[in-house]
Formats: C-alpha cells, structure tokens, sequence
C-alpha cells in the first residue's frame, strides 16, 4: 500500500492482524519471517518452550554487534542518550540506538570488534 508520493504508509499491526488489510499485504514478505510451531512443555510447574539450537545460533548472530543497557537512578530522555552516545561512540563505529519501553537502550554497531572495544573501555 504506497501513498501518492511512491512510499510506504504507515500499518497498524492490530489492523493488519486482524485481516482490514490483508487483501493488500502479503504478511510473509512484509515480515521475511518463516515461523514454525514449537511444542510447549511444562517443567517445575511452568510451562517452557525449548527453541531448536539453529534459532539461537541466528539470533546471536544478528545480535552479535548490539549491546543493551540502562542507566541506574533518573531516566535519561532518548535525545540526551542518543547525543551523548553519539559523540562518544560514533569513532567506534556506533550505527543506531534504540529506546525500549523497559528503560534499556539498544546500541547497535558496526563490528563486533567495535562493540566489544566500546565495552571493554568501560564504565560509561
């Protein structure tokens, strides 16, 4: 679904989950996701799902130049962490940062060489 300038328009997940706009959206390559069912087991009285070992190792590989953090005591407002992150981080390759609503900042880089350079200079 484009606008008339050629570019993507915003979807609500809720809208689109619940099919107002399935005609137009293919879910499978909007997303490039291949999701699998995994079996839930109860453990300990909890319930547990074991993902297989080839989702984990993908997953430390896309996050392997990523490092999460929060700041203990007053929260920061994202346009001071991302300046000051910025001006100490970008000579270390530091490409995006992310706000969470949990309080933790996601810092993405270039190379893991990089991340770990920025981590193992700390504290910050």
């Amino acid at each position: 679904m484009t606008s008339k300038l050629g570019q993507l328009r915003p979807r609500s997940y809720v809208k689109v989950l619940n099919g107002s706009q399935a005609n137009d959206l293919d879910l499978e390559t909007f997303f490039s996701l291949d999701l699998n069912y995994i079996k839930p087991f109860y453990d300990n009285g909890g319930v547990k799902v074991v993902p297989p070992i080839d989702v984990a190792v993908s997953g430390c590989e896309m996050w392997k130049t990523t490092l999460v953090s929060s700041f203990v005591g007053k929260k920061l407002a994202f346009p001071v962490v991302n300046s000051i992150a910025h001006k100490l981080w970008d000579r270390f390759g530091l490409k995006d940062i992310l706000s969470l609503d949990t309080g933790f900042y996601v810092f993405k880089f270039d190379s893991l060489r990089q991340a770990l350079f920025v981590i193992e200079r700390a504290p910050w």
